[in-house]
């Protein structure tokens, strides 16, 4: 229950987050989230943080860029996705290599 919480928490204060404005911008906020959860972090989760904007395709591109800058500085974490069934279900988490 209260890593929901957790998660519920930063649903709440998504308001507070900077809008979105590249792909960039939004592999630094899923990296972000997902290293802070206690929880894997769902495509619908990241909807209720960020917007009903994001999809599928949208997380996966920007996992390759979260990815990418991970390997740039060497980082022995990989993000990764786990689909669930369908798109809507796609989730994230991280691992070390």
């Amino acid at each position: 229950m209260e890593e929901n919480q957790n998660l519920d928490d930063l649903a709440e204060e998504s308001a507070e987050l900077p809008k979105v404005e590249s792909q960039e911008d939004l592999a630094r906020i899923i990296q972000a989230l997902v290293f802070a959860s206690p929880d894997i972090v769902t495509l619908k989760k990241l909807r209720e943080i960020l917007g009903d904007f994001l999809d599928a395709r949208l997380v996966s591109d920007a996992l390759i860029a979260a990815n990418d800058s991970l390997n740039k500085i060497n980082s022995p974490f990989e993000i990764v996705e786990q689909a669930g069934g369908s798109g809507s279900n796609v989730c994230v988490t991280a691992y070390a290599l």
